[in-house]
């Protein structure tokens, strides 16, 4: 990114924006996330103490930014382009060249996704993701405290501010109503009790009594981390033994238990485990692991022919509105899908290569950056042959999960199991937990047509795996 970093300098007025700067000087990049979240604590430090000179000077770098294929990066640089398109000050050939941004999404070479990217607008412009803003705000505002606050209402304005950028032209009542809102986020971020942490990088996160009542996060010690470590090296009765020993922390070591079970085709006991945590699943910060057991649950239902007893159990527990519940409840009565069919043409290498080359000219296909850029687009675009022959020849530089996981699919598609069953132990050591509870890849029950392959070997395989260097 080419950033002028010695005149920002001369606008830092406080330690939020030097730290930034700081670390902008080592590494000025949106390709990674650390760098992502180090410009939006700058950009947004500079529009909540209405730096505007300073924005302005970030503009057309961010301006300049095209949609490469992956939203895991762009919607971070969507929330920059946001929070500049909320200066009041824009001049329209400012505000234009944001828009040309924002609006790349549509141009990227789409062969597949057409319609999913022609909409990607007018998506926008339905609200979904603006809707999804506020509700994790209000979550924020009940349960997480004053920094996690912050951070929700600094995405809620950017939101906003896409929203009425698109709308402007378009639908007046919309973007009068985004502009009152970009107005009443702003005014809350740059009241003192949230303004602080645009300003001091250790300003401590303030929870009111109601809200640690309402977000009791277990915090796990020490010897309990190490534990939950040896059974995902695949060290599983050394892991049990010790686990067994520890007292306390009794939804943990169900969690825990629960994935050896599932891993161990002990359908009954993996179930009864999950049951017993359920009600404790607030005690998790993320709600991934929740998600994976209630999928793996519903799976282990149909094979123990107790769907009647899941759907009762699962209803008992979770309130209707709860997504991930209705998605389990719904795969206990759901045949499981098809193998994929095979594509018998698709996009041709040459063409995969020639997007490589204009979108990171920066990457060698040979290279493990090339690579993971172009699975991506030639597990789902090119001919199944074409894909599994790139797949063959580049899998030991394969550090994506899903990426391992859809090669399989594509093997199931041509009737290998056997290269199915070796691509899927390729991706269990990254599977990239998040919690530590997390001991083995429960989001194998995500790839619904895959499991006819997770047979009692290949699941007791994948458990006595080291899988540490995912965590």
């Amino acid at each position: 990114m080419n950033l002028d970093l010695d005149t920002l300098a001369t606008h830092s007025q406080n330690p939020v924006q030097q730290k930034a700067l700081d670390g902008l000087r080592k590494q000025c990049t949106l390709s990674n996330a650390k760098g992502r979240d180090t410009l939006l604590a700058l950009t947004a430090s500079f529009y909540v103490h209405d730096q505007r000179e300073a924005l302005h000077l970030l503009l057309p770098a961010l301006a300049a930014q095209r949609f490469a294929g992956n939203f895991d990066v762009w919607h971070p640089v969507e929330t920059l382009l946001g929070i500049l398109l909320a200066l009041p000050d824009l001049s329209a050939d400012e505000r234009a060249a944001l828009l040309a941004a924002v609006d790349s999404v549509r141009s990227y070479p789409k062969p597949r996704f057409a319609g999913m990217y022609d909409a990607y607008n007018d998506n926008i412009l339905a609200l979904t993701r603006l809707q999804n803003a506020e509700e994790d705000l209000a979550e924020n505002i009940r349960e997480d405290g004053s920094k996690d606050e912050y951070h929700g209402r600094v995405r809620l304005l950017a939101e906003a501010a896409l929203a009425q950028a698109l709308s402007q032209d378009r639908d007046a009542a919309l973007a009068r109503q985004m502009a009152e809102l970009i107005a009443q986020q702003t005014a809350e971020l740059r009241a003192p009790r949230l303004g602080i942490f645009a300003t001091d990088p250790k300003a401590r996160n303030i929870q009111t009594p109601a809200q640690k009542a309402a977000n009791p996060v277990a915090r796990i010690p020490k010897k309990l981390v190490a534990v939950f470590d040896i059974l995902r090296s695949g060290q599983i009765e050394e892991g049990l033994a010790q686990l067994a020993q520890i007292d306390g922390f009794a939804p943990q070591k169900a969690a825990a238990q629960a994935e050896v079970a599932y891993f161990q085709s002990d359908f009954a006991r993996a179930m009864t485990l999950d049951e017993s945590w359920w009600p404790q699943s607030k005690q998790w910060y993320a709600i991934n692991p929740l998600a994976e057991h209630l999928l793996a649950y519903a799976w282990a239902a149909k094979a123990n022919g107790q769907v009647a007893h899941a759907q009762k159990q699962l209803r008992a527990a979770f309130p209707a509105s709860l997504k991930i519940a209705q998605n389990a409840l719904a795969a206990l009565t759901a045949p499981d899908p098809a193998p994929a069919a095979e594509r018998q043409s698709g996009r041709s290498m040459d063409d995969l290569l020639a997007q490589l080359k204009q979108y990171k000219p920066k990457y060698r296909p040979d290279s493990a950056d090339g690579v993971r850029y172009l699975l991506h687009f030639v597990l789902i675009e090119a001919s199944t042959r074409d894909a599994l022959t790139y797949y063959e020849a580049h899998c030991a530089l394969v550090d994506s999960f899903d990426h391992h996981m859809n090669a399989a699919r594509l093997y199931h598609a041509v009737g290998d199991t056997a290269a199915a069953q070796a691509a899927i132990c390729r991706a269990a050591p990254h599977f990239a937990p998040v919690e530590h509870t997390q001991v083995a890849p429960m989001r194998l029950w995500e790839y619904r047509s895959l499991t006819p392959l997770y047979t009692p070997d290949l699941l007791q395989t994948l458990l006595r795996m080291d899988k540490n260097q995912a965590a």
